[in-house]
C-alpha cells in the first residue's frame, strides 16, 4: 500500500512538473498516438475539413467528447487519433458532408479539397522561412554565418536542469536534441511525455539563444545560454522565459543549466527515435542529486535583500562565473558523481 502510495504521489509531481513546463499538458497515457512532428499531411487534411465545414476546434472536440487541446494536437500533427478516435472523426463529417469515408483520408490535400468544394490552401510559410527574416536583421545574419563551427560545437542530446517555479525547493528537467543546419542555426527540440516543442536556436559572441513554441497550443519558451568557447559544449548556463499555466499565464524566468546526455548518431531517423525515447523520463529531480553547489547556482536571491549583502538586484547569469565548461573537461566540478535519474 505504501509503495502504491508513493507511486502515486510520484505521478502527481511529475504531472504538475509538466504542466509547468509546457501549459496545456495531458497524461502521458493518452491512447492517442505520438507523431514525431512529421505527420503533416494528416494535420493539414483536418485543418482542410475544419476550415471547409466553419468548424472550430472546440467544438469539433465537443462533438466527439474529447478535450479541446487534443484535437489541438492533432491539427498540428503532434499526435495522430487512434483507430476509435479517427472513426469517431470520419462519422462526425460525413453527418456535415454526406459520401465522406475513411478512405477520404488517404486522399492528397488538393484532391481532399476538390471533393470538399473548397479550395486547396496556400502553401505555408516554412519554420526556417520565418525564421530566415528575422535572421536578416542588420548584423545578426553575418554573425550566426559567422558561427558555424559553434552550432558543430552544441549539436547533441539535452536535458534542461531548473528550479520548479510551482514546487518551490525542487528542479525540474525537460529533454532537447539541437541539429545544426549548416549555416550556424541549429535546429531546436524540446519535449517531455506528450508534449513538444519546436524552434531555433543559435549562437552570437559568448551566448547561445534559443526560441521554441509548443505547436499544439501556442506557448513560447525563450532562453539565453552561456556557451564554452571549445570544439564541443557539454554544459551551458543562462536564463529562461516562459508561461506558468496559471489562470494568467504568468510570465515567470529562472536560471537554467543545459547539460548534454548524449552526441547525434549521424542517422536523422535513429536520433529522431532516442529523442522520443527520452522524453518518457520523469522530470522530477530528487534533489540530494544535485550538488549544493549547483542548487545555489539555480536557486538565486535578488532584490533589495540581495543587493545589500552584495547581490545582484535582477536575475543574472554573468558569463564571467559561468558553469559552462567544454568536453576539456572530463568530470566538470559541479557535476562531478552527479548521476541523474533516468
Amino acid at each position: 500500500m505504501a509503495k502504491r502510495a508513493v507511486h502515486r504521489q510520484l505521478q502527481r509531481r511529475a504531472a504538475n512538473a509538466a504542466t509547468v513546463a509546457f501549459p496545456g499538458c495531458i497524461s502521458p497515457h493518452a491512447c492517442d498516438s505520438m507523431s514525431p512532428m512529421t505527420d503533416a499531411p494528416f494535420a493539414a487534411k483536418l485543418n482542410l475539413v475544419l476550415n471547409a465545414l466553419s468548424m472550430s476546434r472546440g467544438r469539433c472536440a465537443a462533438q466527439l467528447g474529447v478535450d479541446k487541446s487534443l484535437v489541438g494536437r492533432w491539427c498540428a500533427g503532434t499526435v495522430t487519433p487512434s483507430a476509435h478516435n479517427l472513426e469517431r472523426l470520419t462519422h462526425l463529417i460525413a453527418g456535415l458532408r454526406p459520401g465522406f469515408t475513411m478512405v477520404d483520408w488517404d486522399n492528397s490535400v488538393g484532391d481532399l479539397a476538390e471533393k470538399l468544394g473548397v479550395g486547396a490552401p496556400a502553401a505555408a510559410l516554412t519554420s526556417i522561412d520565418g525564421f530566415g527574416t528575422w535572421l536578416s536583421a542588420p548584423g545578426l545574419k553575418d554573425a550566426v554565418a559567422g558561427s558555424v563551427p559553434a552550432a558543430a560545437a552544441c549539436e547533441g542530446f539535452w536535458q534542461t536542469i531548473r528550479p520548479a517555479a510551482a514546487m518551490p525547493g525542487n528542479f525540474v528537467r525537460e529533454n532537447v536534441m539541437l541539429q545544426a543546419t549548416g549555416n550556424g542555426v541549429l535546429s531546436f527540440r524540446m519535449g517531455l511525455y506528450n508534449i513538444r516543442l519546436q524552434g531555433w536556436a543559435y549562437s552570437v559572441g559568448n551566448q547561445m539563444f534559443c526560441a521554441a513554441v509548443n505547436i499544439a497550443s501556442g506557448t513560447q519558451v525563450f532562453s539565453i545560454f552561456n556557451r564554452p568557447m571549445a570544439d564541443r559544449a557539454d554544459l551551458m548556463d543562462g536564463i529562461t522565459l516562459s508561461c506558468m499555466a496559471d489562470t494568467g499565464g504568468a510570465p515567470v524566468a529562472a536560471a537554467c543549466l543545459l547539460h548534454r546526455t548524449g552526441v547525434l548518431s549521424g542517422d536523422a531517423d535513429a536520433d529522431d527515435r532516442q529523442f522520443e525515447a527520452m522524453l518518457s523520463r520523469h522530470p522530477v529531480i530528487d534533489k540530494g542529486v544535485l550538488p549544493l553547489s549547483v542548487q545555489r547556482h539555480l536557486l538565486r536571491d535578488v532584490g533589495p535583500a540581495a543587493m545589500a549583502s552584495g547581490g545582484d538586484a535582477v536575475l543574472i547569469v554573468p558569463f564571467i562565473k559561468s558553469l559552462a565548461v567544454g568536453a576539456a573537461w572530463e568530470a566538470p566540478a559541479p557535476f562531478a558523481g552527479l548521476s541523474l535519474p533516468g
